[in-house]
């Protein structure tokens, strides 16, 4: 999402300052995709973490300042259960 970039349409050459914008991506494995964006040397904003309801993630942020949240679904701590379809 760089912007000017020549293989680009027009339409996409101008730069977005991103604000307010986050896509979630719900991946089956948040540690290698945590290690392919430190070995790419990604803009990690937020560390990986575990978060007590559900989500084991980090956080992106590329040039144009859009924000990519990398999840993995986790087990909700026992205070989160409430309210979770089980199978």
């Amino acid at each position: 999402m760089l912007p000017s970039q020549p293989t680009q349409p027009d339409i996409f050459h101008k730069a977005h300052d991103g604000n307010g914008i986050i896509f979630s991506l719900e991946v089956d494995d948040a540690d290698l995709a945590y290690s392919e964006a430190k070995k790419h040397s990604l803009d990690i904003v937020l560390e990986l973490r575990s978060e007590d309801w559900g989500q084991y993630h980090f956080c992106i942020k590329d040039p144009n300042g859009v924000y990519l949240d990398i999840v993995q679904a986790i087990e909700p701590t026992e205070e989160y259960q409430h309210g979770y379809e089980t199978e």
